[in-house]
């Protein structure tokens, strides 16, 4: 189950636990599921509250691992967003993350460019590592919309692709499509 814990000692405590665990030298982590649960809604506090987590982690990190980067997946849409309780815009701006990966998992490469847009309007395109769909529950996109994906994602710090079942040998109907 979900959870961040409320105060500082508890929430410290996990979170030194698990900056301890990270090698040193190691280049960056990322953090998923830095939300409230899709059978949630959001509010005001929890929105302060994962800020809080996620600041907090930000500065516990870059004490203990100087030079790891700091990424978060994010939902894309400001309205997404908010009703997971992200406030991903303020991460990057306050420097608490060095780039977030918006979870643009689309089929459709016109609502890619349009979530991307809505991405880059409030982010710049060095803070945006762009998730792209390759073979998931959420979209299974072809190797042409693949391709358009990644091109209206060029001068971006990168993309992500997620669910590679089929590089992994669960097969989702589509093998070729990074060919």
């Amino acid at each position: 189950r979900w959870s961040i814990p409320h105060g500082g000692g508890a929430r410290g405590k996990r979170i030194q636990a698990l900056i301890d665990s990270i090698p040193q030298g190691v280049a960056g982590v990322q953090l998923d599921y830095v939300r409230v649960p899709s059978d949630e809604e959001a509010s005001a506090e929890k929105m302060d509250d994962i800020s809080h987590f996620v600041r907090t982690f930000s500065r516990m990190l870059r004490r203990a691992r100087p030079g790891c980067a700091l990424s978060v997946a994010v939902f894309p849409t400001p309205e997404a967003a908010e009703n997971r309780a992200q406030d991903w815009p303020r991460w990057v701006k306050e420097g608490w993350v060095d780039f977030v990966s918006p979870m643009i998992y689309t089929e459709s490469t016109d609502a890619f460019k349009r979530d991307l847009a809505l991405c880059s309007a409030v982010a710049p395109a060095s803070a945006i590592v762009a998730g792209i769909a390759a073979c998931a529950d959420e979209a299974s996109p072809d190797r042409d919309s693949v391709r358009a994906q990644l091109e209206a994602a060029d001068g971006l710090k990168g993309v992500s692709f997620f669910a590679l079942d089929w590089a992994l040998g669960a097969l989702c109907g589509h093998t070729d499509a990074m060919r």
